[in-house]
């Protein structure tokens, strides 16, 4: 991952209506218990080719095997990424459908230029209603500002409206600890970063005087606090930055999401950015920050949250990136604290977002496609209720079923997914996080009012919720199940506060110039090569002086001249923002 953009034909009446007939969704099919299971599609069989991380023949599982059952369409992905793109469009080889993973406007507009993506302006106007009606404002933006208002090229992925009833199970972002060593050394009043630092240092005290009772620790150094890399700076820009409301902007910026101000990351000597590396350091200062945090990869490091080797965590929504209770007990889990922080970054529900991920993971027919209105009815069944639900929680009547009219998963589906074991299915899902408007089922608005991912219903979570989740919740309210419905309750009650959105601008903005580009490019791949000398420095002058010399080898590079294009594309997408909603 890295920052975005980051950091940062029309056809006749008779043949819409059959294809409307067959694939479209049977909204309200699964509305009582009596429902019958969806039919089949009356369509031909057709093959399609999706491009994304991973081949695969995704019809060749159980869920793939109803979606081409209920769309005549079987699934092949092709293994492509961003950087197969170019070698694949001079050859006129790209798959049917794209999935830009990780993209850019950068990586989008050559596409659209050279004529490789077809323009879906008819497709969508004949097949594509689920996405002209329910995210409408990434449909203009997409033609505006990806299309250049010539057309529309790609459909984003990940738009989401705000649910404030079904909390997520965790948090997403944000410095989560090990709650149960914490209440070990009896809670400690933890109002702010420099305090959660020491309150970190009492924790990995204590675990290290209790190593010698796990496996996984005896004879083992202990840490509070880790990081990895292979994500290039993930872990420094987003968990301390988006605690003190500000959002990853566009080119190695920050956005103070209340304000709307914007500054270059590396460039501003007092912004947020440098905040958050000084907190760093002093951890570090402190030993209590793992130097390995500058070479390991994320693997490495859910390891040591697993096995207890790290007590703190960034990314807390990571899977599996939580204490082995079969070594530590049923109530290690890494959760959040309620004053650590001033902000709650965004996640503890699913959250409005109107332009979903932009570029990211965005959908796009290939001009080379032999059937691309079936490929945009496909597309559109995918990301209708119906869709959403054999995707996310399987065949209706074996999977899931409604249950004294409540959608719920049921028999070996719910099983697995109650004791972990749900890897199966997760697999046969990676269909999901491609064509999905949100994890959830984002912006549809479904007619028995439960979220389409069943899964992601508060009801599910409270239900299924694990011991260490439990133990978690009880700790601060004895009527709540999960730590989603904690931070709820702390938000909802002002003793938290929930980090705001990025302004309308940030999306958009338009591609810089080549120059620019470079520049900035080079100046992210310079600061993840040298960010251990200022991360690892051993005290607070050889931290400043390692500070000024980045800094300065950034401004002998350019970037400053570059940072102003940057800041003249927000001030311009600033004046498009007060008129583009409307």
């Amino acid at each position: 991952m890295k920052l975005k953009r980051v950091w940062a034909l029309a056809l006749s009446a008779a043949m819409t209506v059959t294809a409307t007939a067959s694939i479209t969704s049977t909204a309200g099919a699964a509305s009582a218990a009596s429902a019958p299971a969806y039919p089949s599609s009356t369509l031909p069989l057709i093959t399609l080719t999706v491009g994304n991380g991973a081949p695969g023949d995704y019809s060749a599982t159980p869920d793939g095997k109803e979606i081409e059952r209920l769309t005549g369409v079987k699934v092949q992905f092709v293994a492509e990424m961003n950087s197969d793109l170019p070698v694949l469009a001079a050859a006129n080889n790209l798959p049917d459908i794209n999935v830009i993973m990780s993209g850019t406007l950068a990586d989008v507009t050559p596409l659209v230029t050279s004529g490789q993506l077809l323009n879906m302006d008819s497709l969508l106007s004949n097949y594509g209603q689920t996405f002209l009606n329910n995210m409408p404002l990434a449909m203009k933006w997409s033609k505006t500002v990806a299309g250049s208002g010539k057309g529309t090229y790609i459909i984003p992925n990940t738009v989401s409206t705000l649910d404030t009833k079904n909390p997520a199970p965790n948090a997403f972002k944000g410095w989560g600890i090990r709650t149960d060593i914490y209440r070990a050394i009896g809670s400690p009043i933890c109002n702010n970063p420099a305090q959660f630092l020491d309150v970190l240092q009492k924790m990995q005290a204590y675990a290290q005087d209790n190593s010698s009772k796990y496996s996984s620790t005896k004879g083992k150094k202990i840490y509070a606090m880790s990081g990895w890399m292979d994500w290039g700076l993930w872990p420094f820009i987003y968990p301390y930055e988006e605690s003190y409301n500000y959002s990853v902007g566009n080119d190695n910026t920050f956005i103070n999401n209340a304000t709307g101000e914007i500054q270059n990351a590396f460039l501003d000597t007092n912004g947020i950015f440098w905040e958050a590396l000084a907190w760093y350091n002093k951890a570090y200062q402190m030993g209590i920050l793992d130097p390995n945090c500058v070479i390991q990869n994320a693997s490495q490091m859910g390891d040591k949250i697993v096995n207890g080797l790290v007590l703190a965590n960034g990314y807390v929504a990571a899977g599996g990136w939580q204490p082995n209770p079969a070594i530590f007990g049923d109530t290690a889990i890494v959760a959040l604290l309620p004053n650590a922080f001033p902000y709650i970054p965004a996640g503890v529900y699913p959250q409005s977002s109107p332009f979903g991920y932009q570029c990211g993971n965005a959908m796009a027919i290939s001009s080379y496609c032999k059937n691309p209105e079936r490929a945009m009815q496909f597309l559109n069944y995918l990301n209708t209720q119906d869709g959403v639900r054999v995707v996310k929680n399987g065949i209706y009547g074996t999977d899931w079923n409604v249950v004294n009219g409540i959608p719920q998963i049921i028999g070996q589906r719910l099983s697995l997914l109650k004791t972990g074991t749900n890897v199966a299915y997760d697999t046969q899902q990676g269909i999901g996080g491609l064509f999905l408007l949100g994890s959830n089922g984002g912006c549809i608005k479904t007619t028995d009012g439960y979220p389409a991912d069943l899964t992601q219903s508060a009801a599910f979570q409270s239900d299924n919720a694990t011991p260490a989740y439990k133990a978690y919740a009880k700790s601060y309210y004895t009527n709540l199940s999960y730590p989603g419905q904690v931070y709820d309750t702390w938000l909802k009650t002002g003793k938290s506060k929930m980090a705001g959105d990025p302004p309308l601008a940030v999306a958009l903005m338009g591609v810089n110039s080549d120059t620019t580009e470079k520049a900035e490019a080079n100046a992210n791949q310079y600061v993840t090569a040298n960010i251990s000398k200022v991360v690892l420095a051993k005290n607070d002058d050889a931290f400043n002086s390692a500070k000024a010399k980045i800094i300065s080898d950034l401004n002998a590079m350019g970037l400053a001249k570059a940072d102003a294009e940057v800041n003249q594309s927000y001030a311009n997408a600033q004046t498009l923002a007060k008129t583009f909603a409307k």
